[in-house]
């Protein structure tokens, strides 16, 4: 696996993402399953829906406030 590799950038981004939980296993055994094959041949609609996995799961990422928020609610039980 080289440095510049789908899966080599999954792998960082999946280690970063703190915020995914077990529910969003499936999506990330897809986004491994897509960088592995993307690594060894290129294939233009599994790019896009690549990115289109990659995207759904960045887009579960909480936002500061949003954690703060949560802290919050936890804090008033």
């Amino acid at each position: 696996m080289t440095e510049n590799s789908f899966m080599a950038e999954t792998l960082k981004f999946i280690s970063a993402a703190t915020w995914l939980r077990d529910e969003d296993g499936p999506a990330i055994i897809s986004l491994l399953a897509m960088a592995d094959e993307l690594d060894h041949k290129l294939n233009p609609p599994l790019v896009a829906q690549y990115g289109l996995t990659y995207r759904n799961l960045l887009k579960r990422k909480p936002e500061e406030g949003d954690a703060l928020d949560e802290l919050g609610r936890l804090l008033k039980r």
